[in-house]
């Protein structure tokens, strides 16, 4: 279901690291008391299929239009609804 994965501000590809990296990073974050991970979903049109290089440049400024581009982050294209 999962078409493709991004990981960004990470120091690593490899999503199970990443994935420890981003909790360890969280956990020394002792100012916020909420949710520290942030969920952001965009949706295509069932015909719309963008390129992975539309995708990414899409993602890079979503991010930075909401001041996130320089936060770790995992991005997922899902194949499925």
């Amino acid at each position: 279901r999962v078409g493709g994965i991004r990981i960004t501000n990470c120091g690593t590809d490899e999503p199970d690291w990443a994935l420890s990296d981003i909790i360890a990073t969280q956990k020394r974050n002792t100012r916020a008391s909420a949710d520290k991970t942030y969920h952001l979903v965009v949706s295509f049109a069932d015909n719309e299929r963008p390129s992975d290089e539309v995708l990414e440049k899409i993602e890079e400024r979503l991010v930075a239009a909401i001041g996130l581009e320089a936060h770790q982050r995992m991005s997922a294209v899902h194949i499925d609804t």
